[in-house]
């Protein structure tokens, strides 16, 4: 039981590209899926978002934003920020957009390699999927973020549930 011999945060990071789009849209998510139940609010699961070349400040893209309101939850108050050693210090764990993003943060933190995982990767199986890079949307057609948001809407429920293994037993 990992969670009841610590009396700190749980810190997991989702990390993009830009931190605009996609990372900021799972990790809101994924915390308010979090909060759905009953005995996660009781732990201190902190689920926050980073870009590899994220330009700090930068509010989240326009488009996403009005697909998180039509899905329960707020991009508003949402700022983009890079990726830095402290951020990564304060991790427990890592998912990333893309297999590029991983590798790049593995190359910059190689102490983070048991600890960074791509999303559709962690919690599956070696081999399990063709593809573990999440297409980013932004810019795209309104096609693209459908997909988008239809993979995260589908992944999400996953990652917790293979946080909350990975984290709780």
């Amino acid at each position: 039981m990992f969670l009841k011999s610590m009396n700190k945060n749980i810190n997991i990071l989702i990390v993009c590209y830009a931190n605009i789009t996609r990372s900021p849209f799972f990790a809101e998510y994924l915390a308010k899926l979090f909060q759905e139940i009953p005995y996660f609010n009781k732990m201190n699961f902190v689920i926050s978002s980073a870009g590899i070349r994220a330009v700090k400040g930068a509010g989240a893209n326009q488009v996403i934003a009005v697909i998180a309101n039509m899905n329960g939850f707020s991009l508003r108050n949402h700022r983009s920020r890079p990726l830095d050693q402290a951020i990564v210090n304060r991790s427990h764990l890592i998912l990333t957009m893309e297999e590029s993003q991983k590798e790049e943060i593995i190359k910059q933190f190689p102490q983070m390699k048991e600890k960074v995982f791509t999303i559709l990767e962690f919690g599956r199986r070696p081999g399990e999927l063709e593809s573990i890079d999440v297409p980013d949307p932004t810019g795209m057609e309104v096609e693209n973020y459908q997909a988008f948001m239809e993979l995260a809407l589908r992944e999400a429920p996953r990652v917790r549930d293979a946080i909350e293994f990975r984290f709780m037993r």
